[in-house]
């Protein structure tokens, strides 16, 4: 019985944080510019290389990251989205022809009277580093 317990709420807990898993190709052929994607909070994005040489490197907005330089087809760069709001990257030595903005919409979270986790004594929503929310207080 405390197998089935533990089972049962360990498939709950995975099914409350569940993410979003977000695949786009980064690629220069033209099907990488001005690349537009609306996400939720705690979202993750994988970017798959096409050939060449190429970078990911966010220029402007709420979440930073720089993927570093990856020759040659299959490559991946992911990061997990956590901040709320618009992230613009580029491939730097393609920047007119790879470039895209990523914008970051909230999630129903501790902070929201109508989702099941809320908390009133929550002063914040964040995420961990796998994107599973998590209530800050003060």
């Amino acid at each position: 019985m405390k197998t089935t317990l533990l089972l049962f709420f360990t498939f709950i807990s995975f099914g409350l944080s569940a993410q979003t898993t977000h695949n786009l190709g980064w690629a220069n052929d033209g099907s990488s510019n001005n690349q537009s994607i609306t996400i939720e909070q705690g979202d993750i994005i994988i970017w798959t290389w096409g050939s060449g040489t190429h970078n990911l490197r966010a220029t402007s907005g709420t979440e930073s990251f720089d993927s570093g330089y990856f020759t040659g087809s299959g490559n991946t760069f992911t990061h997990i989205f956590n901040q709320v709001g618009s992230t613009d990257y580029v491939c730097d030595p393609h920047a007119s022809n790879m470039n895209g903005t990523v914008t970051v919409t909230s999630t129903a979270g501790c902070l929201d009277e109508n989702a099941s986790n809320y908390d009133a004594t929550a002063t914040e929503q964040s995420f961990d580093d796998y994107g599973n929310p998590a209530c800050i207080y003060a």
